[in-house]
């Protein structure tokens, strides 16, 4: 009755709201991985830089994309980046899985 506003946000609401922020954050991200590697296989990722000096950055959709055109004579290009967008993405969303059911404050005893 007599706590002030800041105790009552500290003590009660973000414990409560925390985990479900984190929860969240971790079902977005295998969102922004799939929609960066759409946008790099239809060419409007990620470019390379053509300052020699520069890091080098690549994404898995143009990796996909130049796996396609070889796909004929060697799958395994094409393979690779698939199957790490696939194993990233199940893992974010098991890491997700996780946290919500732990950190959920109805299954705490």
């Amino acid at each position: 009755v007599g706590a002030k506003d800041t105790r009552i946000m500290i003590r009660h609401i973000l414990p409560n709201s925390l985990g479900v922020i984190i929860v969240a954050m971790a079902f977005l991200i295998p969102g922004a991985i799939i929609t960066e590697a759409i946008l790099g296989y239809l060419g409007l990722g990620l470019r390379p830089s053509t300052d020699p000096t520069d890091i080098f950055i690549t994404s898995w959709g143009s990796m996909l994309l130049e796996g396609q055109t070889a796909i004929n004579n060697q799958p395994w290009i094409l393979l690779a980046p698939a199957i790490a967008v696939a194993l990233v993405v199940l893992s974010f969303n098991f890491l997700g899985d996780g946290l919500r059911d732990a950190l959920d404050p109805r299954l705490r005893e």
